[in-house]
């Protein structure tokens, strides 16, 4: 194939990704721009937006930390609004990091090939230091889904920061299994 990801995701809206995550609680959310700094039923948990404050100054306004956390969220999705030297992050008192596309590097992961037992689609898995997992259409490199495990919150907000430091998120081995499931069978990554 003729497709390099990372070229896949930057000529995709970050608003068409999809994103899915888990609260340390084990519950299923998307990862979207939240509406309130409480978090939602699907949506990002109040747990997952305080971690990714943790990267707000606390001389800022209490106003902005909601359009804070939007940006930053947009941001991680691949928008490149902010990246824009021209620009100020509300409660920043500049833009976030430059990147040169929104997937980050993979150091460990070896990118491994499956195909769905359900459906039987092909793809390729992999994590990277954007503390995702992504799973792409083998054949033409777009991107099907990506995951954020809870792990990744921690040090997530640094992904924006002008000083950032290369961290490990989602660095390590993946296996492509199926697995029965009464009279189906299920392909999992773990």
């Amino acid at each position: 194939y003729s497709w390099k990801a990372n070229e896949q995701l930057k000529n995709k809206s970050a608003a068409s990704r999809v994103i899915f995550t888990m609260d340390s609680d084990g519950s299923k959310r998307v990862f979207s721009e939240p509406t309130a700094l409480t978090g939602s039923g699907s949506g990002l948990s109040q747990a997952q937006i305080t971690a990714l404050l943790a990267g707000y100054p606390i001389s800022s306004s209490e106003a902005n930390k909601l359009p804070y956390v939007k940006a930053l969220v947009n941001y991680l999705r691949g928008d490149t609004t902010y990246e824009d030297e021209s620009t100020t992050v509300p409660g920043l008192d500049s833009s976030f990091r430059t990147r040169n596309g929104p997937l980050g590097d993979n150091v460990h992961s070896t990118p491994v090939y499956g195909v769905s037992a359900g459906d039987s689609k092909k793809f390729v898995i992999f994590g990277a230091n954007d503390g995702m997992v992504h799973v792409l259409n083998a054949t033409n490199g777009q991107e099907l889904f990506a995951y954020i495990p809870s792990t990744s919150y921690q040090n997530l907000y640094s992904l924006a920061s002008k000083s950032f430091s290369h961290k490990y998120f989602v660095d390590g081995t993946i296996k492509v299994v199926n697995v029965p499931d009464g009279a189906n069978t299920r392909t999992i990554a773990v």
